[in-house]
């Protein structure tokens, strides 16, 4: 399977290639850094979150509460609960 995803890669590549020097003159700078810097901050995020993750009973809590405050689009109240702890 490794073997195959390599060659398709180079295949990719081959194909690509033909119009790199193209898309590098008419595109920004800033336009093209810009994708790297988002791959990098995902793997700074992800080297922090991993580990977490990596036992899920834990992780669970703090995951969904994340989740449900930014898909709900609302703001969790402090309740009693939160204040005794």
């Amino acid at each position: 399977m490794a073997i195959a995803s390599n060659f398709m890669t180079g295949v990719i590549l081959l194909l690509l290639c033909i119009v790199g020097e193209f898309i590098r003159r008419n595109t920004p700078g800033v336009a093209l850094l810009s994708s790297i810097s988002g791959i990098g901050f995902t793997y700074l995020a992800l080297n922090e979150y991993l580990p977490v993750a990596a036992s899920p009973i834990v992780s669970f809590l703090p995951f969904a509460i994340v989740m449900l405050g930014y898909f709900a689009g609302g703001k969790f109240r402090e309740t009693n609960f939160l204040r005794s702890i």
